[in-house]
């Protein structure tokens, strides 16, 4: 069975940054960075609280970050206030760290035949959405997906049940990812199991905050692979990534509201010959959402996790490092010094 991709990534939403985190002052927010969650040196050294400098980052310093909960997701903004999604399918929030977590919602009744899938999109301090597969009222397995979301940092949540043959859709419980590229305007991909190498995807819109939803169109034929999340920059602009399919297909992108994807190659740079390339969702945070970061899993005579990072919206991408990890499950930044990567372990590191 495949390895499944809690995605940002992935998402770009994600990592839409309130602007002065858990609704506190620009002033209040700036101070609160200076008090980030404890971190600890991955040679087990404790060290003091703090985002990352210019120089770590070059340095390619890379740390624990301590937390009573593995994660299939994380992403903090402005410092201290953050989400979390737990193995157990438990959505948290903070305001004052990662060890601090508090969990403020249960992702109750995903049925077994998704292997208890649900992923997540952090939009900001205050919008977070969760998606899955809903067990049938007579344990048959899922006809649709779930969409739940707030509004206040989980203290109210409402529901969308998108009913596949509502839509004329026939699908089966596979992987479902979701991302807004402002208050309004989203996308969610749902995805089958992968039978003979083929998986239908359908990917949806909404206009409405998640209300409702309409079909965007099949992709199925246009994206080879296995999805691993979608990432909109804005309405028009939005990223896919996908594993096992080679070196060449692993990054798409659309321009067109979801209508069109079409396979985006990058210079990657190897000390030997590459074997295949899995691609993680990129991520997006910044003015405008043009910095971004990717990280890209090279295989050949070794495999490598490598960062790439852009200025403009995804439009070129330079490759920066090689990250010290065994394995990637999601990451997320809201700046270019505050960027979080949880392994398949649910452990999770600053980097």
């Amino acid at each position: 069975m495949m390895k499944r991709f809690y995605g940002v990534f992935t998402l770009a939403c994600f990592f839409a940054v309130s602007a002065f985190g858990c609704g506190k002052t620009k002033d209040e927010a700036a101070a609160g960075q200076e008090n980030e969650a404890s971190v600890i040196q991955m040679d087990g050294e404790n060290k003091t609280a703090g985002i990352q400098t210019d120089e770590e980052i070059e340095s390619g310093s890379y740390r624990q970050i301590s937390s009573p909960f593995r994660m299939k997701q994380a992403a903090m903004f402005g410092g201290d206030c953050g989400w979390g999604l737990s193995d157990g399918n438990e959505v948290f929030f903070t305001e004052s760290g990662t060890e601090n977590f508090t969990s403020v919602k249960k992702v109750t009744g995903v049925t077994a035949s998704s292997d208890g899938f649900v992923s997540a999109d952090f939009c900001d301090a205050r919008r977070a959405y969760v998606v899955y597969f809903p067990e049938n009222d007579d344990g048959t397995g899922a006809e649709g997906v779930a969409v739940e979301y707030t509004a206040d940092s989980g203290q109210n949540w409402k529901q969308t049940v998108i009913k596949f043959a509502d839509y004329g859709v026939d699908l089966d419980a596979g992987s479902a990812y979701i991302s807004f590229a402002n208050e309004s305007r989203g996308y969610l991909l749902c995805c089958s199991t992968p039978a003979m190498g083929q998986m239908e995807k359908i990917l949806f819109g909404t206009e409405d905050g998640g209300e409702t939803f309409s079909v965007v169109g099949d992709l199925t034929d246009a994206v080879t692979g296995y999805p691993q999340g979608i990432s909109f920059i804005d309405a028009e602009t939005g990223y896919l990534a996908v594993t096992y399919h080679g070196e060449d297909n692993y990054l798409y992108k659309t321009t067109d509201n979801g209508k069109t994807w079409n396979s985006e190659k990058l210079a990657v740079e190897s000390d030997g010959k590459v074997s295949y390339v899995d691609g993680y969702t990129p991520v997006f945070f910044g003015t405008g959402r043009q910095d971004g970061a990717l990280i890209l899993k090279v295989v050949g005579d070794e495999e490598k996790y490598a960062l790439f990072t852009t200025a403009d919206g995804g439009e070129s991408w330079k490759q920066e490092k090689n990250l010290a990890v065994d394995s990637v499950r999601s990451y997320s930044a809201d700046s270019r010094t505050q960027r979080l990567v949880v392994d398949e372990a649910g452990n999770m590191y600053q980097f």
